[in-house]
């Protein structure tokens, strides 16, 4: 099945792979699926273009968790070291 809004950068990566003749990788998301894939594309020896898809949607999740999760750590480590410098200001005041 083609999907409009996916299906032009599977068939680029596929032509890279077989005019290039080297194998490629990209990250892609599938709008129509809404899932994230790992998609590689190598030439065969008989100039057969073999693909592979990895879902990695949960690993992309993860991701975003996890860099959220560092921005609200990386905001309360300075709002405690403002709160310290202001208390150390006032002890040597």
């Amino acid at each position: 099945m083609i999907w409009p809004q996916t299906a032009p950068f599977w068939l680029d990566l596929f032509g890279r792979a077989m005019h290039g003749g080297k194998p490629f990788q990209a990250e892609q998301i599938h709008q129509e699926l809404d899932r994230h894939f790992l998609v590689s594309a190598f030439v065969l020896e008989d100039r057969r273009v073999d693909t592979t898809f990895i879902d990695i949607s949960d690993q992309k999740k993860i991701e975003a968790w996890l860099n959220k999760s560092r921005r609200i750590l990386e905001d309360q480590v300075g709002i405690r070291t403002a709160e310290l410098l202001r208390a150390n200001q006032k002890l040597q005041g």
